[in-house]
C-alpha cells in the first residue's frame, strides 16, 4: 500500500482539499490510515518531517510504500515539490507509486524504487495513527537546538507542562 504525505502552507487550502479527496478515492491506500497532510505551521503533529526527504519547496508531495514485512516501515518511492496537484493527478501519482518496481540492489544493500540510482529513504511510521501527541515544546522553540535530539523525541514537554501547572496552582493557592 502507498502512504502519501502532503507538506503545505496553511493558506493553501485547495492543495489539502484535493489531497484528502484523492486519499478517499484511491484504491492503493489503506483506508484505515490512508496518508496525511501536514501544515507547515503545525509540523509537530506530523509523523514525518520534510527534512527526512530533502524537501524544501512547498507544497510537496511524498509517496511512501509500506513494506510487506512490517506495516510500520515505508520506503520513499517519489516526491513532487513546488506545484499543487489536482485530485486526478494525485490519484495518478499514487497509482504510479504503487506500480513502481521494487528493486533491492544485492551488491550495495539499498532499495531503489524510483530508478535514480540513489538509495531511497526508509522511514518508520507509527503503528497506530493518532498515537503521536506532538511536542508542546517544539511548537514554541526548536527543542533540538537546545537539548539533545533523543530527549526532544520523548515528549517530555507534557511532563514539564504538568509540573508548571502544579507550580502555578500552588502559587495561586498561597495567594488566596
Amino acid at each position: 500500500m502507498i502512504f502519501p504525505v502532503l507538506f503545505y502552507y496553511e493558506r493553501e487550502h485547495d492543495a489539502s482539499n484535493a489531497f484528502q479527496d484523492a486519499l478517499r478515492e484511491s484504491l492503493y491506500t489503506d483506508q484505515s490510515w490512508p496518508g496525511m497532510s501536514c501544515a507547515l505551521d503545525n509540523l509537530s503533529d506530523c509523523v514525518v518531517q520534510p527534512g527526512q526527504f530533502g524537501v524544501d519547496i512547498y507544497p510537496a508531495y511524498v509517496f511512501l510504500r509500506r513494506l510487506d514485512g512490517a506495516s510500520e516501515d515505508a520506503v520513499m518511492v517519489k516526491k513532487i515539490e513546488g506545484r499543487e496537484l489536482s485530485t486526478d493527478e494525485i490519484l495518478s501519482e499514487i497509482e504510479d507509486a504503487y506500480r513502481a518496481v521494487f528493486d533491492m540492489d544485492s551488491g550495495s544493500g539499498f532499495s531503489d524504487e524510483d530508478g535514480d540510482g540513489k538509495p531511497d529513504v526508509q522511514i518508520n511510521l507509527p503503528s497506530r495513527p493518532g498515537f503521536r501527541l506532538g511536542s508542546p515544546l517544539g511548537a514554541y522553540f526548536g527543542c533540538a537546538d537546545v537539548l539533545p535530539d533523543w530527549l526532544c523525541r520523548i515528549k517530555m514537554g507534557y511532563l514539564l507542562l504538568f509540573i508548571l501547572l502544579i507550580a502555578l496552582m500552588a502559587v495561586i493557592m498561597k495567594k488566596a
